[in-house]
């Protein structure tokens, strides 16, 4: 049961951190693509 939780908490964290990466990757780029523009 605690084997389970930990699996499920680190998948949740994972995907929380793969989500936060994939913003700012996407912010990152258009900052960059905004910039450009000027």
């Amino acid at each position: 049961m605690v084997v389970m939780a930990h699996g499920a908490l680190m998948g949740f964290a994972s995907m929380v951190i793969m989500t936060l990466s994939n913003m700012q990757n996407l912010f990152q780029g258009g900052l960059h693509r905004t910039y450009m523009l000027t």
